[in-house]
């Protein structure tokens, strides 16, 4: 079994080579694309909601928020119901690289499935989803997921 370790690495570790060459030019790396795509698609989420949509610690969150805005991708503001808490919007630069995000996205899953008929594709993403359910499932208590 310590294959399935071994190669959901290799897979990780190549995944992030081949997005962080691709997001070079859109000023990003392969770290921060989740955190333009979600605040994107949940234009003035809290920080606090953003932690279960993406599982990242929320020491890491913060620091990663921080370089996105000084980099001018997003922009905090205050919640007008809840004062302690900073709601999250994406710039019109973060708008602008969203699509290519995706679309590199998409580039990369058709290269690494490009052998793989859609049944094994769709097989392949419900089993790696149950594979990431189960890691979130067994640290879930742990807070810093």
């Amino acid at each position: 079994m310590n294959e399935l370790i071994k190669w959901i690495s290799i897979a990780d570790r190549f995944n992030k080579m081949y997005l962080n060459k691709k997001f070079e030019p859109l000023g990003i790396n392969s770290s921060q694309q989740v955190y333009i795509l979600r605040i994107c698609e949940h234009e003035g989420i809290t920080q606090d909601k953003l932690q279960p949509l993406i599982h990242i610690n929320k020491s890491n969150i913060t620091r990663a928020l921080a370089q996105l805005e000084s980099a001018g991708f997003i922009r905090r503001e205050p919640n007008k119901k809840d004062k302690r808490t900073i709601r999250l919007y994406p710039t019109e630069k973060a708008r602008n690289i969203y699509q290519e995000i995706i679309n590199i996205e998409d580039e990369w899953i058709a290269l690494i499935t490009k052998d793989f008929s859609f049944q094994d594709t769709e097989a392949l993403v419900s089993l790696i989803k149950k594979v990431g359910e189960s890691a979130i499932d067994s640290l879930h208590g742990d807070e810093d997921e």
